[in-house]
């Protein structure tokens, strides 16, 4: 079962990459337009995790969401969702769907998801031989983003902030002990424990 969950998200990673547009600010934000989110519906009422009532969707964990503000409409005869044009998805359940669905939890799965604008992400890997070190597959500056250990952070500015940065340094090892922390302190480098600035989690 686990398997199949992770071939159906690479799937539907591979499909969507293409057809997705991010904003990108103090966050990443998806933008999503009917034309994905019919296929998802569709797919989630096939498998029984929602029905239609009134134009409404009733969702399996009690939530809903009314089409017509979507632009969206349901067949009740043939049972299919379908619209006449591709418009932006301005329901914000609509795109927590998405990312459930999508499950991204590893640094593959964002590297897949970001495969078109990878100029503006970095992959962190820890260093082999000193944890403290986390290495970046591309140079960083204040505000840009970093994946590692399958979560999305921003690197904001401290007392001395970053500039084409090839490697981030944490004197307190928080790069392997990073479970539960929305904040990690950053520091000069390996010998110096001045401020950097800091990464903070983001989502998606």
């Amino acid at each position: 079962m686990i398997r199949t969950n992770e071939i159906r998200k690479d799937k539907l990673i591979r499909i969507v990459t293409d057809r997705l547009n991010f904003v990108f600010s103090d966050t990443i934000k998806i933008e999503l337009k009917t034309d994905i989110i019919i296929p998802m519906l569709q797919q989630m009422l096939d498998r029984g995790e929602l029905r239609v009532s009134n134009d409404t969707v009733l969702f399996s964990d009690g939530s809903s969401l009314k089409l017509e503000g979507e632009g969206i409409k349901y067949d009740l005869e043939g049972k299919f969702f379908h619209s006449s044009v591709s418009t932006l998805i301005t329901a914000s359940i609509l795109n927590s769907k998405f990312l459930e669905l999508l499950d991204i939890n590893k640094n593959e799965d964002y590297k897949r998801l970001f495969s078109n604008v990878l100029d503006k992400v970095s992959f962190g890997e820890v260093n082999m031989e000193d944890s403290r070190v986390l290495e970046l597959s591309r140079p960083i500056n204040n505000e840009e983003f970093v994946v590692f250990d399958g979560k999305l952070w921003i690197c904001n500015e401290g007392r001395y902030g970053f500039h084409e940065s090839e490697c981030l340094y944490s004197l307190n090892d928080n790069f392997n002990n990073c479970e539960g922390l929305d904040e990690i302190r950053l520091d000069y480098n390996i010998d110096d424990c001045d401020n950097r600035g800091y990464l903070r989690k983001i989502y998606l």
